[in-house]
C-alpha cells in the first residue's frame, strides 16, 4: 500500500507539473498572438495624423514597411474613426545623383509630397470607406519605390481634382482603381506623368463624365502598352487646349480602346499610326493619329507601325574602352533593313537633345570612346521605316568609370623596411608609368623601384626618401588619368 501511494503521489505531481507547463506555454502563445493583434490594431502609431471631426487625418507615413494596407476605421483608446487622408503640399526634394531630373547646381526642386512620398513603401493598399480629399493634387505622387497601388471602395464621393495624383512613380508598374466615384472629378492633368515603367491601369467604373481638363494625363509612360479608355466619356472635354500631350511619349502603346462622345482631338504618341483593322493592305486608308471623334462605340484601335525587338541598355564603361548602344527594329512588312535611323544625345539627364556626331550615329549602332566628359550622357534612336513612321527607342545613359578604382595611400615606415605602393585597376589592358618626386611634387621622374610597369611598386626604404611623392600615370588606349598623389614618411 505503502507503494502504491508514493506511486500515485509522483504521478500527481507530474501531471500537476504537465498542467503548469501547458498554462505557461499557452500564455506565451496567446500573449504573442494579443501582441500582433496589438501591433495591427496600431499600425497608424507609424503615422502624423491629426484626431478631428470623427476622422483620424493621416498626414505623414514615418515607418519603414514595404507593404502597406490602409484600413477604412480605426478605433483609439475605444472610441471609432473614419481614416481619411491629408492633402498633398508642394514641398522640396532633395537631391540625388541617381535622379537625372535634377541638376547637381540646384540641390533641391519643388516637388508633390504627400503622405507616402520618398518613402520605401512597394505596396500600398487603400481599402474600402478611406476618405480621399477634394482636391487629390500629388496625393499619391512620387513613391518612388512603390511598384503597386491598389484603391478599392475608398471614400472619392467628393474629389474634384486628381492632377498630378500618381505623378513621377518612377517603380509604379500597376494600378488598381475600383469602386470609386469619381463624377465631380473634373481635372486629370498629368494624373499619371512620370510613370515610366506603368503596364497596367484598371479603370473599374472611373466615371469622366465630368472632366474637363486633362493635359498630358499618361504623359512619359513609356511602358504603357495597353489602354482601356472605353469606358471615358469625354464630352465636357471641348477645348483642344485642355488636351494636349496625352499620350506624350507613350512609346509603347500598342492597343487603346477609344473613348466615348470625342469633339476635339486627341494626338496619339507622336508619328505613330493606328488602324481599327488587321488587314495590311487597309493602312493607308484606315489609320488614325488621332483619337476618332464624334463615334458612338468605342474603337480598338492596333498600333502598326515598326516596333524595337531590342532597346538600348544603359553602359557602363572603363574611360578609354569604346561604348556601344544598339537597337533591332521590326516592322509589319518586308524592308526593314531600309529604315532610316538616326541617333540623339543628351548632356542635360534628358532635357534637350540633339544630334548624335559619334560613330555609327545613322546605323543601327552607334559607339564611341569613352571619357569624363562623357560620363552621365544619355543615346537615344530615332527610326523612320519604309512607310514614313517614325518611332522613338528608350533613352539609356552612359556611365564613364575611372581606370583607377582604389587610389595608393600615404606609406609611413621604418628606415630600411619594405614599402610598397600600390592601386587597383578596372581594366587588363591599361598601361603604369610610376612616378617620383624629390622635391615636394615641383617635377617628376620615373621611378626606378621594382614592379615598375605594374599596379604595384616596390622598394626598401631609406632616411634620405622621407618625404618623397609618388604618383602613377595611367593608360587605358587614348585614355590618360594620374592617380593620387602619396607622400612616404621614413622615421
Amino acid at each position: 500500500m505503502k507503494e502504491k501511494r508514493i506511486l500515485r503521489r509522483g504521478t500527481s505531481r507530474k501531471i500537476t507539473a504537465m498542467v503548469m507547463l501547458a498554462a505557461f506555454v499557452f500564455a506565451g502563445v496567446f500573449a504573442n498572438i494579443n501582441k500582433k493583434a496589438e501591433a495591427a490594431n496600431y499600425w497608424y502609431q507609424d503615422y502624423e495624423y491629426e484626431l478631428k471631426d470623427g476622422k483620424m487625418i493621416l498626414k505623414e507615413y514615418q515607418g519603414s514597411d514595404t507593404e502597406l494596407t490602409v484600413p477604412g476605421t480605426v478605433t483609439v483608446k475605444g472610441v471609432k474613426y473614419k481614416v481619411a487622408l491629408n492633402k498633398a503640399y508642394m514641398g522640396l526634394e532633395p537631391w540625388t545623383p541617381e535622379d537625372p531630373e535634377i541638376d547637381d547646381e540646384d540641390p533641391c526642386i519643388d516637388a508633390w509630397t504627400g503622405i507616402w512620398s520618398f518613402t520605401g513603401v512597394k505596396k500600398l493598399t487603400i481599402s474600402s470607406g478611406v476618405i480621399f480629399p477634394a482636391n487629390c493634387t500629388g496625393l499619391l505622387a512620387n513613391i518612388r519605390n512603390c511598384e503597386q497601388i491598389i484603391i478599392n471602395g475608398a471614400n472619392t464621393a467628393s474629389v474634384k481634382k486628381m492632377e498630378s495624383m500618381f505623378e513621377n512613380n518612377y517603380a509604379l508598374q500597376k494600378i488598381t482603381l475600383k469602386g470609386i466615384k469619381t463624377s465631380k472629378v473634373t481635372n486629370v492633368k498629368y494624373m499619371f506623368h512620370g510613370c515610366y515603367n506603368l503596364k497596367n491601369i484598371i479603370f473599374d467604373s472611373f466615371d469622366t463624365s465630368s472632366i474637363t481638363e486633362m493635359n498630358g494625363m499618361f504623359e512619359y509612360c513609356y511602358s504603357l502598352q495597353k489602354l482601356d479608355l472605353s469606358n471615358f466619356n469625354l464630352g465636357k472635354v471641348t477645348s483642344p487646349d485642355s488636351c494636349k500631350y496625352v499620350f506624350y511619349n507613350c512609346y509603347a502603346l500598342d492597343e487603346i480602346e477609344s473613348p466615348l462622345k470625342l469633339s476635339v482631338n486627341i494626338d496619339l504618341p507622336a508619328d505613330y499610326h493606328y488602324v481599327y483593322c488587321d488587314d495590311p493592305d487597309d493602312y493607308d486608308d484606315e489609320r488614325y493619329e488621332s483619337l476618332p471623334q464624334n463615334w458612338l462605340t468605342s474603337l480598338h484601335l492596333t498600333r502598326y507601325s515598326p516596333t524595337f525587338v531590342k532597346q538600348p541598355a544603359d553602359v557602363k564603361v572603363i574611360r578609354g574602352s569604346k561604348a556601344k548602344f544598339s537597337v533591332t527594329v521590326q516592322q509589319p512588312w518586308s524592308g526593314a533593313e531600309n529604315c532610316l535611323y538616326k541617333w540623339e544625345v543628351s548632356c542635360d539627364g534628358g532635357k534637350t537633345w540633339e544630334n548624335s556626331k559619334a560613330s555609327g550615329y545613322n546605323t543601327d549602332t552607334v559607339s564611341m570612346t569613352s571619357t569624363k566628359s562623357l560620363n552621365g550622357r544619355m543615346y537615344r534612336c530615332r527610326v523612320t521605316d519604309t512607310k514614313g513612321v517614325m518611332i522613338q527607342s528608350f533613352p539609356a545613359k552612359l556611365t564613364t568609370l575611372p581606370v583607377v578604382s582604389v587610389q595608393p595611400v600615404d606609406q609611413t615606415v621604418k628606415a630600411g623596411t619594405k614599402v610598397k605602393i600600390s592601386l587597383k585597376s578596372r581594366s587588363t589592358v591599361a598601361t603604369y608609368l610610376w612616378q617620383v618626386s624629390t622635391d615636394g611634387g615641383k617635377t617628376w621622374k620615373k621611378s626606378g623601384a621594382d614592379g615598375q610597369g605594374t599596379t604595384e611598386i616596390t622598394f626598401t626604404s631609406s632616411k634620405k626618401q622621407n618625404g618623397y611623392k609618388y604618383r602613377c600615370i595611367v593608360k587605358n588606349g587614348t585614355w590618360e588619368e594620374k592617380t593620387s598623389i602619396v607622400t612616404l614618411t621614413v622615421k
